[in-house]
């Protein structure tokens, strides 16, 4: 699993063939066009950058998604989710418009950019948003098939994209459905349900497991908002020990989501969770600031053995 790629480039290539598909679809960004500039070549037209001014950039969206365009939207995730949160409810969730926004450098991983610019809290804001889909890829492939089902959702849908390149661990030929949990690694004495860039880290500390006798399984949340809860507890099965790790913060992410679903459904099982707890003033590359959270794999290896009763 050393084959990295970037999600923007999965982006760029599909927003591509999607522009010869489809003759009404449209770009918008904020003062950042990577993943538009080979849709912008041949669709001058057909791409709109309103700068550093995210409000203006969700009102434009919902004007030209209710005159009958398809609407794809991408700038810094941390802006368009804070920046613009009321005209993202009120202007494209609450009238549930068909318009794709794409969040770039979601989690830490625009490290050395700084606290503005880390993305912990998207989930939490857009989980609440009406009428919303969310997805969380954790590589180039999870990506490109995102966006291409956001096509097909006629509602408002989130997509988190991480700004570095990503280790593919899916493959080509893999079958996703919105809504559907996906079994990365089978297991038997802990559950890992995590999403994103930890969906990597979260593999590579079960494989480093594995010499103490612990088997881990490890569940793939492609699909943050909706989830389908009976194929979840399906793939959970009768393993109680459930270990939750998310690059988000604490509170209104992936975790808390869980929780409930869990509370009202599972009574037998022992909650564990990995979270960033407070965002800390911090400008370092994105590999450091995981380990400074705590969400690089050796400390995911050492939370795993904490949870069995091992020593590391």
């Amino acid at each position: 699993m050393n084959n990295k790629k970037s999600m923007r480039i999965a982006a760029t290539h599909l927003i591509t063939e999607l522009g010869a598909k489809y003759d009404n679809l449209i770009g918008l960004g904020a003062d950042g066009k990577s993943i538009f500039l080979d849709f912008i070549k041949l669709y001058p037209d057909r791409y709109i950058d309103v700068g550093i001014a995210e409000s203006n950039l969700v009102g434009i969206a919902s004007g030209l998604s209710r005159s009958s365009k398809k609407v794809i939207v991408s700038t810094m995730a941390c802006f368009l989710t804070r920046k613009a949160y009321e005209q993202i409810l009120l202007d494209v969730c609450v009238p549930n418009l068909d318009v794709i926004f794409i969040g770039i450098g979601v989690g830490l991983s625009y490290g050395t950019l700084g606290t503005s610019h880390h993305s912990i809290d998207d989930i939490a804001l857009m989980n609440n948003m009406p009428n919303m889909c969310i997805f969380s890829p954790s590589d180039y492939i999870d990506a490109r098939w995102a966006l291409s089902k956001s096509l097909d959702i006629k509602s408002p849908c989130y997509i988190r994209f991480n700004a570095v390149e990503a280790t593919v661990i899916n493959n080509e030929d893999d079958i996703f459905e919105v809504g559907i949990p996906k079994l990365v690694r089978d297991g038997k004495n802990l559950v890992i349900i995590t999403t994103g860039s930890c969906v990597y880290e979260s593999i590579l500390a079960a494989n480093n497991v594995e010499k103490y006798g612990i088997s881990v399984k490890i569940i793939n949340m492609i699909t943050i908002k909706p989830i389908n809860e009976d194929c979840l507890l399906e793939l959970i099965g009768s393993i109680e020990n459930i270990l939750v790790i998310e690059e988000h913060i604490y509170f209104g992410g992936l975790g808390s989501i869980l929780s409930l679903i869990l509370h009202n459904r599972k009574k037998s099982c022992r909650f564990y969770y990995k979270a960033i707890k407070s965002l800390k003033k911090d400008i370092a590359n994105y590999k450091d600031l995981l380990e400074l959270y705590e969400l690089d794999s050796l400390s995911i290896e050492k939370e795993i053995l904490k949870i069995i009763g091992e020593k590391i």
